[in-house]
């Protein structure tokens, strides 16, 4: 009975470890549709429907959020640190600071997103439209094909970015890092590139209609013609 009693134990305190949410944090949310800081690491939501919650500093780690969609709701610096995202919609929700470093978001709908610095180095984008990404960093970030159509990009770390065949008409990129960005084929008609620093980018028959180019660092970079030219070579601003 006692080696019995002590397996449960130790059965109890793995399995806390491992899935980690608080029982009681669910409930207040589902009850509630608020719970600050609250624990939900390794808990399931997947195709569970939130709208307006308030989830702030929560961690949501490890859980399966796979088909889940919290629209319009808070979720400002939660955690989703190796959390399953497929076909998750976070529509017109706020993740102002998230962490979502080297994640496969590519089905996840981040339209009309709060992302203002949240940290998404290495990961890889599609539905980002109308989202405010203001001083967020994307580096090395995978944005092939991605819809980034009026979207706030201001002061955005995009350096070595991959955003061949993107839409990022009508969004606005000043004081944007594009070094070494990859924009061939890139439609940036009506965008703002005021001030971005665009050293080495590649922008082989990117669509730049209209673009406000004003102040824009063209050193080593390759225009829509094919021409590799250098322009405002000297020492600037940006300290990404």
């Amino acid at each position: 009975m006692m080696k019995f009693l002590m397996l449960s134990l130790v059965f109890t305190l793995v399995a806390n470890h491992v899935f980690g949410f608080k029982q009681e944090d669910v409930n207040k949310l589902i009850k509630t549709g608020k719970c600050f800081a609250c624990d939900f690491s390794g808990f399931d939501f997947s195709g569970k429907k939130f709208t307006n919650i308030a989830a702030d500093s929560a961690d949501f780690s490890n859980a399966d959020l796979r088909g889940a969609s919290f629209i319009d709701s808070y979720m400002n610096k939660a955690s989703f640190l190796d959390a399953k995202l497929d076909r998750t919609s976070f529509s017109g929700s706020k993740l102002f600071g998230v962490i979502l470093r080297g994640i496969d978001l590519r089905k996840v709908d981040l339209s009309r997103v709060d992302l203002r610095r949240a940290d998404l180095e290495n990961s890889k984008l599609s539905m980002l439209r109308q989202a405010n990404l203001k001083s967020a960093n994307l580096a090395k970030a995978n944005l092939v094909g991605a819809d980034l159509s009026d979207t706030v990009l201001q002061d955005v770390n995009l350096r070595s970015a991959d955003l061949s065949n993107a839409n990022l008409e009508a969004s606005s990129l000043h004081d944007a890092d594009l070094t070494g960005a990859d924009l061939t084929n890139a439609n940036l008609k009506n965008s703002g590139l005021g001030r971005a620093n665009l050293t080495g980018a590649i922008m082989l028959n990117a669509n730049l209609d209209f673009a406000d180019m004003y102040g824009a660092r063209l050193c080593n970079t390759v225009v829509p013609d094919g021409q590799r030219i250098f322009y405002e070579c000297r020492a600037r601003f940006w300290t990404h």
